[in-house]
């Protein structure tokens, strides 16, 4: 068994699931790379994204009350404190818990703190522990070299989307305004948005009462099976990477009436199969 590592946030519940749905394959993780800078500034499209998605998780109550004014709390929190929450997370009790790194001492798994991903620090430890894939549970910034061109280390990704026609922001929402299958691709990383050469595409089924949140949900939770199955591909050579349509690019994020519409389209149809 090739031994692999993963990439995270300071802190990411969906990497602590990714790594106890491993433990219950009795598949080991060799260790976990924690990004400990955080974001300061978003592209005029990332701010387009979050801002028509928080407005519609608004209005869906896609989450609870505390936890949306949590997030508009932090938004607006400046980054000199911010930089202090991250710098002291392991000393404060009420964040300590959520830790990637406290989650890791309690699993047994080593962890090492980078501060970035992309980074000669990453690439010496992937080096150094003969890691052969890298799953990428989060980041706070699309990866760079030194660490895509390895050679004898590849680094994969699930993308919420059907590549190579549905590349980068909203490829889910995309992917049902065109009547596309939706679901997750993994991939390999290159320089480029979801551009890597593909790995396999696992298709989610739009069932009646689905909403765009709830299909959401399923997608993001097929993620940890979906790198397992395909690890274990890739070890028996079942999977054959592919190279992808470079002509394709990737799409723009959705507006907040845009996405209202789609999920107007999900809720018209799954009426119209029950009635």
């Amino acid at each position: 068994m090739k031994k692999i590592a993963i990439l995270s946030k300071t802190v990411c519940p969906s990497t602590q699931k990714l790594i106890q749905y491993f433990t219950q394959q009795n598949y080991d993780i060799d260790c976990v790379i924690i990004e400990k800078r955080f974001r300061r500034k978003f592209s005029k499209t990332e701010r387009k994204y979050r801002h028509a998605h928080d407005k519609f998780n608004k209005k869906t109550r896609k989450y609870p009350f505390v936890r949306r004014m949590a997030r508009r709390l932090w938004d607006i929190t400046p980054v000199a404190v911010k930089k202090i929450v991250f710098i002291n997370i392991y000393s404060i009790p009420l964040l300590s818990k959520f830790s990637m790194r406290r989650f890791c001492e309690a699993n047994h798994i080593a962890a090492f703190e980078v501060s970035k991903h992309s980074s000669p620090e990453t690439q010496n430890i992937l080096k150094e522990r003969d890691i052969a894939f890298v799953l990428m549970g989060s980041s706070n910034w699309l990866l760079k070299e030194p660490i895509i061109s390895m050679p004898d280390t590849k680094i994969i990704n699930a993308h919420s989307g059907w590549l190579p026609k549905h590349k980068g922001l909203d490829s889910i929402g995309w992917s049902i305004k065109t009547g596309d299958p939706v679901g997750i691709t993994t991939h390999f990383i290159d320089e480029g948005v979801d551009s890597g050469n593909i790995l396999k595409f696992y298709e989610a089924a739009i069932e009646p009462g689905n909403t765009f949140n709830s299909i959401t949900k399923k997608i993001w939770n097929m993620r940890p099976g979906a790198y397992y199955d395909t690890l274990q591909g890739l070890e028996n050579r079942t999977i054959q990477p592919a190279r992808q349509d470079d002509e394709i690019p990737p799409h723009t994020p959705m507006s907040y009436e845009e996405l209202c519409e789609i999920n107007s389209k999900l809720i018209a149809a799954n009426t119209g199969n029950q009635g």
